[in-house]
């Protein structure tokens, strides 16, 4: 979706001690495997009930989907990056543009010190749920468990700078 969209980006991959993942990452022909999930698909939302995302990020993918079709963007350089295990976590939060994460408190306490916005991608029930909203009611990020969907969401923030100072303020 951000090659799509026409977002030049690189996205850093934490992979722990996942040796195997991290070369996985790094080897791989994203062209390729891009080009397979590049067929048009419609916007399909489903929140998780009891989950509602702010009207304000609401309101700008609403006006992304009217307008995804009539855009012709030059497509953008998207870059993957494998990184093993990480001890300088707060500098590439501070580096970043977004946080692409489950919803672990102390990431998430540290993206808002930083006011980095937050997309969540999963939670452990009972842990961490209510973190998703701690997020979601303080409108710097969203919910999402749709790869696609995160794609093309994240996609709408990056290009929306508006929204993105606005999340960043929130957090």
């Amino acid at each position: 979706q951000l090659k799509k969209q026409g977002i030049d980006a690189t996205i850093c991959v934490v992979c722990g001690r996942n040796e195997k993942l991290c070369d996985e990452l790094n080897n791989k022909n994203w062209d390729e495997a891009t080009a397979k999930t590049n067929k048009k698909k419609k916007r399909k939302r489903k929140l998780i009930r009891g989950f509602f995302r702010s009207k304000r990020i609401q309101k700008a993918l609403d006006q992304a989907e009217m307008t995804d079709d009539q855009q012709n963007h030059e497509p953008g350089d998207v870059n993957v990056v494998g990184l093993g295990f990480v001890t300088r976590m707060a500098e590439y939060m501070v580096a970043a543009d977004v946080l692409v994460s489950k919803a672990g408190p102390g990431t998430i306490a540290e993206a808002a010190a930083v006011g980095l916005p937050v997309m969540i991608t999963s939670f452990l029930p009972g842990q961490e749920a209510g973190n998703v909203n701690i997020v979601l009611d303080g409108g710097f990020g969203d919910f999402c468990v749709d790869p696609d969907d995160i794609g093309k969401e994240v996609s709408c923030w990056l290009n929306d700078d508006e929204l993105m100072e606005e999340m960043s303020l929130k957090s």
